[in-house]
C-alpha cells in the first residue's frame, strides 16, 4: 500500500493520525478524544500513514495527506564482476 504524509490531524478506524511534531515541541500525546464518540482513542504522532489509493482519495483532495516519495533504488556496481560477452580466451 502507498505510505502519505499526514499534513493535518485525521481518524481512520478508531485512530488519530497527527502530523510529526516539530522538533523541540512537546511530544504528542497517546490517546485524545475520538471526533465521534468524544471516547479516548490511541495518537499515532509518526507524520505518516499507509491507506489504498481508495481510502486515501478524499483526504488528499481535502489536504490532509500528501504522498510520500518513494526513494528511487540504488544501482549496484558489480565492482570485480567479469564482463559479459563471449569468454576471453
Amino acid at each position: 500500500m502507498p505510505k502519505y504524509k499526514v499534513v493535518s490531524v485525521i481518524e481512520h478506524n478508531e485512530k488519530q493520525y497527527w502530523p510529526e511534531p516539530p522538533v523541540g515541541a512537546p511530544p504528542a500525546p497517546k490517546e485524545a478524544p475520538g471526533f465521534g464518540s468524544g471516547r479516548p482513542v490511541p495518537v499515532d504522532a509518526s507524520g505518516s500513514l499507509e491507506l489504498s489509493e481508495a481510502e486515501a482519495a478524499h483526504l488528499l483532495r481535502g489536504g490532509a495527506l500528501e504522498p510520500m516519495r518513494q526513494p528511487a533504488p540504488e544501482k549496484k556496481k558489480n565492482a570485480g564482476a567479469a564482463p559479459r560477452g563471449r569468454p576471453e580466451e
